[in-house]
């Protein structure tokens, strides 16, 4: 973890993920690691659960596969890395749960509009608008500072990935110029989502609670770039051009997910068909 502190995107995720994997298998060598005990570890932490809601009010919800697998990768991760250190010889094979489905979940506009009048802080409406509106992974806006906002001539740089890699420059849309022109009047520190003049650490408690008051059940932060990006297919943008906007190295990934919404979508193929 101290290795990699300081070139992970998501320090924090990475520190949730090992503090499970630490609770339940810290106290097995790598050679203990069979297949059998791995999957031992997924039905333990499906049991094990979280706890979400405010005080008084506390539910437990099963943990989702796709935390798991989070988690299962990150030791797949660690025992390559203890490989390359020799600390260890032998790596054992990791299974995790397949992948869960893709989420299709996305906002119509009308959604979008009333999630935003939800958001009753600033610093959560700065942050929703630049999320539909750059269609940005939300680490990238936590980390976004004023001096990457250029409103003279209308530019966004997301800068870099701790570790070097180059984000996304992309020009302000419209809809986003007056809710940045507030927050940068409002601003006391160097974060453009701040507060307390502090930078924020987490937005998932001000999304949920938007989407409550929405009354929009489930969305997430990640449902707001799903969001975006399903909002360019829709109106014909490249898939080329919609993998640069959300920083995929392979096209072939927005297109497999993304290309359903667009209005071409199959449509030369099904006009084949129907002898056009």
């Amino acid at each position: 973890m101290a290795d990699r502190k300081p070139v992970v995107r998501s320090y924090g995720a990475l520190e949730y993920a090992s503090n499970a994997l630490r609770r339940h298998l810290g106290n097995l060598e790598p050679e203990h690691l069979t297949r059998e005990r791995v999957r031992f570890y997924t039905a333990q932490r499906r049991a094990e659960g979280h706890t979400v809601g405010p005080a008084g009010a506390q539910r437990k919800k099963p943990t989702q596969d796709g935390t798991i697998i989070r988690e299962l990768l990150t030791l797949r991760a660690a025992l390559k890395w203890a490989q390359r250190e020799k600390w260890i010889d032998h790596i054992p094979h990791i299974e995790a749960p397949r992948q869960p489905p893709p989420r299709d979940r996305w906002l119509t506009r009308d959604e979008a509009d009333r999630l935003l009048v939800g958001a009753n802080a600033l610093h959560i409406r700065v942050f929703l608008s630049l999320a539909l509106y750059t269609a940005a992974r939300a680490g990238a806006i936590l980390d976004l500072t004023w001096d990457g906002i250029d409103l003279a001539t209308g530019l966004i740089d997301f800068g870099n990935v701790a570790g070097g890699k180059r984000r996304v420059v992309i020009p302000i849309a419209d809809k986003l110029r007056p809710i940045l022109h507030e927050a940068r009047d409002a601003a006391t520190s160097r974060y453009v989502v701040e507060h307390g003049s502090m930078k924020v650490a987490s937005v998932k408690s001000g999304t949920r609670a938007a989407a409550r008051r929405a009354e929009l059940p489930g969305v997430t932060p990640h449902i707001l770039r799903h969001t975006g990006a399903t909002w360019m297919a829709m109106a014909g943008v490249p898939m080329d051009e919609i993998a640069r906007l959300l920083g995929h190295g392979d096209s072939r990934i927005t297109q497999r997910v993304f290309a359903k919404f667009s209005p071409e979508y199959l449509r030369n193929a099904v006009a084949a068909l129907n002898g056009a």
